[in-house]
């Protein structure tokens, strides 16, 4: 029994006590762990004036991720029909996968490039198509460039 200072008076007995605080206590905490399996990424900000955003995965023909993992974007120069890319160790666009081998490359200048994976003085693989042929990309500013999963053995 509990009696309040405004005259009321509460009567509980101890079974529903601890049924109420059981419900209550499921009620409260059920919700938290349904959102515990639900982690989203990260929302990607949105790229300066002039520049786009490329985000990706990198991974094994296992499917197993490649975990910091460098990617760069090597810009692709034409000189009529002839074409050469430029991997600047300093100053090409880059990023490292995380944990689940995703990759955000942030404020990439608009243009076109080459996907180069791996270290640049070291080994290092090129992305191409199913013919053997570089696959070249074109950054468009303003906004998000998605090149989905990209699958290889290194």
């Amino acid at each position: 029994m509990i009696n309040s200072t405004f005259g009321l008076t509460i009567t509980f007995s101890r079974k529903k006590l601890r049924l109420t605080l059981l419900v209550l206590a499921f009620t409260l905490l059920f919700p938290l762990s349904a959102c515990a399996n639900n982690v989203k990424q990260p929302a990607l900000p949105p790229p300066e004036e002039g520049k786009a955003n490329v985000v990706g995965k990198v991974q094994s023909s296992q499917g197993e991720p490649y975990q910091n993992f460098n990617v760069r974007l090597a810009e692709v120069y034409w000189q009529g029909e002839t074409g050469a890319y430029v991997l600047d160790e300093s100053f090409s666009p880059g990023g490292i996968s995380d944990a689940d081998g995703r990759f955000q490359i942030l404020n990439v200048p608009a243009g076109e490039y080459v996907v180069v994976l791996g270290e640049p003085n070291q080994e290092y693989k090129t992305v191409t198509d199913s013919n053997d042929v570089l696959k070249r990309i074109t950054v468009v500013a303003g906004e998000t460039f998605d090149l989905g999963t990209i699958t290889f053995d290194y």
